[in-house]
């Protein structure tokens, strides 16, 4: 029998233990970093996964309220009231809509109506009221058939019309939208009470002196325009007999007194035009009565314009026509620019008395072949305005046929200008 030593027991006992003291130590720890590290992997795809549905959520959201989407809600408040909107039914094909049936009702109208037609009556005045059918692209109003931008919808029993309906042919009705805080608000600036169309059956006028004037006419407007007859027809008309051309220049520092903004400002981004405040009053008129015959979509690109933005209008030409053709020296190049632009002070725009409008991406003489010059052209005068530069006329005028430009004379040599077949220039001439 073998005897072992007891000291090398017991020291091999001792290593045993601490190497098991190690082991489990060291599992301990390999086991507290992967919880560690489980728990860290677990944190991170929670905060991935939030961050992927807020980024979608709000992806989808901007998405939507481009698109038009259903899904974006926008809140509608009509005089105290307020209501859900989807933007789908404010914007519908490209077109602004707006719930003209709950405009009705905070208004107390009358509505009446067959089938899948809608009558509003404003007060006890059963002439004044518009009326709507389903899909249809026109309306009624105080009996005058007009031309909408788009069908009128119909949903839910409510009739939704384009937003342009309520700028064009009401009046008392304001609204403001404000798309990035979803909001779209009407109001009644001028109470509730003076909310009407603007279209009325015409009605005879007290005469206006004009220098002899003309009498009492009867125009014939479809609009209500009698609040404008006093700028249309002004007493001091001889003071815009003003005549501007090549032979006639205005000194650079020449501006007009009682500029006034011009409503009809095309709104894509420039900066509202201005005019002398009888002229603007007038062509408010001019356009009023257009719509009232279904050209709704008649904007001024142009009014008045200083010496100094007429100077680099004009040089700005110069560049264009030579870019164009680099065969041409300066000299030809501004010859050219003459025939459809005037050089810095002989420029009528500086007068703050006439207006570029139309209906095109921009100015084109084919303009005057539209039923909508051809009417600008015929009616002018009824709002003391002339087509400035005719076809006919261009040898005299020295400018080419513009049927988008149009000048303040007021009624009275308007009439006489128009009847005569005149152009400005033939007229002053004339009265010599």
């Amino acid at each position: 029998m073998t005897n072992i030593p007891q000291n090398g027991t017991k020291d091999q006992k001792a290593a045993d233990e601490q190497r098991k003291r190690r082991e489990l130590k060291t599992k301990q720890l390999a086991e507290k970093r992967h919880r560690k590290n489980k728990a860290t992997a677990v944190f991170f795809a929670v905060v991935i996964l939030l961050a992927g549905v807020i980024s979608a959520s709000i992806l989808f959201d901007i998405f939507s309220s481009r698109s038009g989407g259903k899904n974006v809600q926008l809140s509608l408040y009509i005089g105290d009231e307020k209501y859900a909107l989807q933007k789908s039914d404010y914007i519908t094909d490209g077109e602004k809509y707006i719930n003209f049936s709950k405009i009705a009702n905070a208004l107390s109208l009358t509505l009446s109506g067959q089938g899948d037609t809608l009558r509003c009556i404003c007060g006890d005045d059963y002439d004044d009221y518009a009326e709507f059918s389903k899909n249809d692209g026109a309306a009624v109003v105080n009996g005058s058939k007009i031309r909408l931008s788009k069908p009128v919808l119909c949903k839910n029993g409510e009739y939704y019309v384009p937003l342009a309906f309520i700028e064009n042919y009401t009046k008392g009705i304001s609204i403001e939208e404000d798309l990035e805080n979803r909001k779209i608000t009407v109001s009644f600036p001028d109470g509730k009470e003076n909310v009407g169309f603007v279209l009325k059956k015409s009605e005879s006028l007290d005469p206006v002196s004009d220098e002899g004037g003309i009498g009492t006419l009867d125009m014939g407007f479809s609009a209500d325009l009698s609040a404008y007859e006093k700028y249309m027809n002004p007493e001091n008309a001889g003071e815009y007999l003003i005549l501007v051309n090549s032979s006639n220049p205005l000194g650079a520092d020449y501006v007009p007194e009682d500029l006034s903004d011009v409503a009809d400002t095309r709104k894509d981004g420039r900066n509202v035009q201005k005019m002398v405040t009888d002229a603007e009053k007038s062509l408010e008129a001019f356009l009023i009565e257009a719509r009232a015959h279904g050209y709704g979509d008649i904007t001024v690109t142009s009014a008045y314009r200083s010496y100094e933005y007429q100077a680099s209008l004009f040089s700005s030409y110069i560049d264009g026509e030579m870019a164009e053709n680099p065969a041409l020296s300066k000299e030809e190049a501004t010859k050219i620019v003459a025939t459809y632009s005037a050089y810095p002070g002989t420029s009528e725009h500086q007068t703050g008395l006439c207006c570029d409008m139309h209906n095109m991406a921009s100015a084109q003489t084919s303009f005057g072949n539209t039923d909508e010059a051809k009417w600008l052209a015929a009616n002018a005068w009824k709002f003391g305005f002339i087509l400035r530069f005719p076809e006919d006329k261009t040898d005299i005028t020295g400018i080419i046929y513009e049927p988008w430009h149009f000048r303040f004379v007021g009624r009275y040599h308007a009439k006489r200008i128009y009847e005569g077949g005149l152009c400005l220039e033939e007229y002053i001439a004339s009265a010599k």
